[in-house]
């Protein structure tokens, strides 16, 4: 614990320093919501949550698997937010080419190359490429972009019609997901998340109504909301109850928490003005993939592992993005 519990200060000690000395540029508003500048960096917050949260994880620190969750949940928010705002702009043209050269390619060639440099076994290998025995967070993905594109398609392009769907969409999902699919490990592992990606495609059609909404200070309530519920998860009466209960408190955990925190960097924005945060939010999905296989390389009581698995993930992150802006049919 104490030498994750230092390895968190060093982190800190260069976010601070990267405050003092790395910000933005004056052309990147952060402080304008929901610009690219402000979604971008909401994307680095959301990756450092990811990255921080599964190093600890990776070296036994008890618990910080939430801080992972809360920056998926803010993932699946901004990609709910950038699907509507496309939608919106071209309707369902290229649709599901987009999420193939950007998301499904990226996500085949990592893990399918990766997967046999590790040394899997062919079987373990198959399952990655496979999509739905893969990463879970890929196949949740599509399974959003699918009852997105479902949505669209019903809803004759009307925006209320479309948003009312979704979320319907998204309830039976939660229940038949709970009712006959439900990860033995991680009971909650997709239901906490089952609200998020609709949130954001409701954020970005209901924009102007959403920022006069973001002045209140009620959004502050939504910090112990979602700590007192995740810690009210914990308890052993609530995990030894039925897994409906459990998957259906489990909708105000995390989702809360990032909510929160898109608030916060609103109301706060000079606290979120780093260059860091930018380029993390740039390289993000690469390092989201990148990290599955390289956190593997962390010892527990070997300290200096924690900063090599992090600076190998951002480097080859960034490798990888630079390339594939390079290969035009990706992008």
């Amino acid at each position: 614990m104490k030498h994750f519990l230092i390895f968190t200060a060093v982190l800190g000690l260069v976010y601070a320093g990267t405050l003092l000395f790395w910000k933005n540029r004056p052309d990147d508003d952060i402080s304008s919501p929901f610009s690219r500048a402000h979604t971008q960096m909401l994307k680095g917050v959301g990756l450092a949550c990811i990255l921080w949260g599964h190093e600890g994880l990776a070296y036994n620190f008890s618990g910080i698997q939430w801080i992972a969750a809360v920056g998926v949940s803010v993932f699946l928010l901004l990609s709910g937010y950038g699907m509507a705002a496309s939608w919106r702009r071209s309707g369902l043209e290229r649709f599901w080419s987009k999420r193939l050269r950007k998301v499904l390619i990226p996500y085949l060639a990592v893990f399918g190359i990766l997967s046999v440099l590790q040394g899997d076994p062919i079987r373990t290998t198959l399952e990655y490429l496979s999509v739905v025995k893969g990463h879970w967070y890929i196949a949740y993905l599509f399974g959003c972009y699918l009852l997105f594109w479902f949505a669209a398609r019903l809803s004759g392009g009307e925006e209320r019609r479309l948003i009312r769907l979704l979320f319907v969409l998204f309830a039976l999902w939660l229940v038949i997901d709970t009712l006959w699919f439900v990860p033995d490990k991680v009971p909650a592992l997709r239901a906490r998340q089952m609200f998020a990606f609709p949130s954001g495609v409701l954020m970005a059609l209901r924009r102007k109504d959403i920022l006069k909404r973001l002045d209140s200070g009620l959004w502050a309530l939504l910090l112990p909301l979602g700590l007192a519920v995740t810690a009210l998860s914990q308890l052993s009466v609530i995990k030894n109850a039925p897994v409906p209960v459990g998957n259906a408190l489990s909708l105000l955990t995390v989702f809360p928490l990032a909510l929160f925190i898109l608030w916060l960097s609103v109301k706060l924005p000079k606290t979120f003005d780093s260059a860091l945060l930018s380029w993390l939010g740039e390289i993000s999905y690469e390092a989201f993939l990148l990290q599955h296989f390289l956190f593997r390389m962390i010892r527990r009581g070997v300290p200096w592992t924690l900063y090599a698995a992090l600076s190998v993930v951002c480097l080859l992150a960034w490798a990888l993005h630079e390339g594939t802006k390079r290969i035009q049919f990706l992008q």
